[in-house]
Formats: structure tokens, C-alpha cells, sequence
């Protein structure tokens, strides 16, 4: 009877064995995956970011460009050479 209950309990440990070997890689598997989804959600909120500022700028450039054309100086320089080619 001994001996039964010994080899029942060494059959056990030994199928206990495998499950705690696979469930440790499939834990730093899963934190693993984890990590690398919050880096990626961090990395697309960053792309957003510059999407915006790179569809920004054009719009101050024409910003810059249409307070430049209304400038006095502006119509200082160019008016006397446009007035000349008429």
C-alpha cells in the first residue's frame, strides 16, 4: 500500500511538473505581450501627434505667407515694380 500511494504521488508531482514549466513562459509570454501593447498604444499616440503637427504647419506657413502679402513693406517693395509692367 505504501508503495502505491508512493508512486501515486510521484505520478502526480511529475504530471504537476509540466504544467508549472509551461505556465511560467505563458505568464512572461502574456507580460510580455502586455508591455509591447502599451509601448505600441504609446508609439500610435505619438504618430497622432505628429500627424497633426505635420497637417499644422502648412497652415501656418499660409498663415505667415497672407500676413506677409498684407505687410506695408510688402507693398512697399513689390508695388513699384508691379506698377512698372502695366
Amino acid at each position: 500500500m505504501r508503495l502505491y500511494a508512493y508512486l501515486k504521488n510521484q505520478s502526480l508531482e511529475r504530471l504537476k511538473r509540466p504544467n508549472d514549466e509551461n505556465l511560467r513562459p505563458k505568464k512572461h509570454l502574456e507580460a510580455t505581450i502586455l508591455e509591447v501593447s502599451k509601448v505600441k498604444g504609446k508609439q500610435d499616440s505619438a504618430l497622432v501627434k505628429v500627424e497633426k503637427l505635420k497637417k499644422s504647419l502648412p497652415a501656418e506657413r499660409e498663415i505667415d505667407v497672407h500676413e506677409f502679402l498684407d505687410t506695408q513693406a510688402f507693398h512697399y517693395v513689390i508695388g513699384p515694380h508691379c506698377a512698372r509692367g502695366i
